[in-house]
C-alpha cells in the first residue's frame, strides 16, 4: 500500500515553531560536523522506513530536521515525512517528537496529530523510546542557579504514560545525568533504563523506580531486555567480553578473541546481541546468543559498511547513506568464534 505522510495543521499548535519548508540553500553542510545520519529504521507492513538527519527551514531559519523515507525492495526511495526536529522516535504505531518544549505524536500515515504534553519554557525534551505504553523522555533543564554565571545545567529521565498523561521522574534533575546517544531506545524496557551514568567516571547503571544502581565498573552499553536482563560489553586490546545480569543476580560474562573494533551493538527482540565490527577497511557482523554463550559470524570482511542495522528473527537489514536502498541477508552463521 502506498503511503503518503504530510504533517498537517502543525501551525494550529505552534505556528511560530512549526513552520517547516525545504530549501535548496539550506543543507547539513551549514552545521559543523553534521552529515547524513540514520537515527533509526524499521519494517512495517512489508515496507522499510528510515529516519535520518536533514536540513530544513523552521520559521525562516535553517535547522536540523528529520526526514523519513520509504525504501522499496528494488531500492527506490520516497520521502514520506518531514518532521521539524531531530528529537524524534517511533514506536507503537506512532512518531513521537518534541518541539518548543511540547511533545507531539502522529501515526505513520500522518493522521491523528496530537499534542501529548504541553510545553514548559524551562526544559527541553528528547523522546528516547516507548515500551508498554510508556514513553521515556530525556529532560534537559536550564541552570540550577540562574544567579551564578557558571552554574551547571541539569537533566533527568522522565516516564510519560500515554494513556493517563502522567509524568514520573526516574531520577531527579542532576548534572550527573547524561544523554546516551547510541541506540537508546533498546536500553528502555518500559520499567527501567540502562545507561552510562555520571560525568567523569561513567558506569553502566540501571535507573528505575527504585533509584540508580551500578551494575559494573566499566564497559559499553548494549541493551536491556523486557525481562530486565541488562547486557553490556568490555573491550581491551584483542579481548572482547560480553556480560549480562538479571535483576538481583551476579553478572555472567563470556570472553572472545576479537581483534576488530566494535562499531555498533544491537539487542534484538528475541534476546540476541548483534555486533557490527570494523578493521582495516573491512566490516563484519556477529551474533552472540546468551543462552548458549556462542558468538556466530554472520558475514565477514566486507568492504561495504552500513551505518544502521535492524533485525527480525530470520534476517538482518543494513542501510548506508552513501548507497541507495538496503541490504538484506539471513542470520545464518558462517562459523563460530571460540
Amino acid at each position: 500500500m502506498k503511503r503518503k505522510m504530510y504533517l498537517k495543521s502543525l501551525a494550529v499548535f505552534l505556528s511560530a515553531c512549526l513552520f517547516l519548508s525545504s530549501c535548496s540553500c539550506c543543507s547539513l553542510s551549514d552545521f559543523a560536523g553534521r552529515s547524513d545520519y540514520y537515527q533509526f529504521a524499521f519494517k512495517e507492513d512489508g515496507c522499510i522506513y528510515a529516519a535520518y538527519d536533514a536540513a530544513g527551514k523552521i520559521g525562516g531559519k535553517c535547522s536540523i530536521v528529520t526526514h523519513v523515507k520509504e525504501i522499496s525492495a528494488s531500492g527506490e526511495e520516497k520521502l514520506v515525512a518531514e518532521i521539524p526536529t531531530p528529537a524524534v522516535c517511533y514506536g507503537e504505531g506512532r512518531f513521537w517528537y518534541s518541539l518548543c518544549g511540547t511533545l507531539f505524536s502522529c501515526t505513520l500515515e500522518g493522521d491523528d496529530l496530537r499534542v501529548e504534553l504541553k510545553g514548559e519554557k524551562k526544559r527541553r525534551l528528547t523522546p528516547i523510546g516507548i515500551k508498554k505504553g510508556r514513553l521515556l523522555l530525556y529532560g534537559f533543564y536550564p541552570k540550577l542557579d540562574e544567579a551564578k554565571e557558571n552554574a551547571p545545567y541539569s537533566a533527568a529521565y522522565i516516564v510519560f504514560d500515554k494513556e493517563t498523561g502522567k509524568e514520573t521522574f526516574l531520577c531527579e534533575p542532576s548534572v550527573q545525568v547524561r544523554y546516551n546517544d547510541s541506540q537508546s531506545g533498546q536500553q528502555w524496557n518500559g520499567e527501567e533504563f540502562f545507561c552510562l551514568f555520571g560525568r567523569e567516571n561513567q558506569q553502566p547503571c540501571r535507573i528505575g523506580p527504585e533509584g540508580c544502581s551500578v551494575v559494573f565498573e566499566q564497559g559499553f552499553i548494549i541493551g536491556l531486555a523486557e525481562d530486565g536482563t541488562a547486557y553490556w560489553g568490555n573491550k581491551e586490546g584483542d579481548q572482547l567480553e560480553i556480560c549480562m545480569q538479571k535483576e538481583g543476580e551476579e553478572p555472567e560474562c563470556f570472553a572472545f578473541t576479537f581483534p576488530q573494533y566494535v562499531r555498533q551493538t544491537y539487542l534484538t527482540d528475541d534476546g540476541q546481541v548483534m555486533l557490527a565490527a570494523f578493521s582495516n577497511g573491512l566490516w563484519s557482523l556477529y551474533r552472540f546468543t546468551p543462552k548458549t554463550g556462542e558468538m556466530a559470524v554472520i558475514f565477514a570482511n566486507r568492504y561495504q559498511g552500513y551505518e544502521y542495522f535492524f533485525f527480525d528473527k530470520e534476517n538482518y537489514y543494513g542501510l548506508s547513506p552513501s548507497e541507495p536502498g538496503f541490504v538484506q541477508g539471513p542470520l545464518e552463521p558462517l562459523y563460530y568464534l571460540t
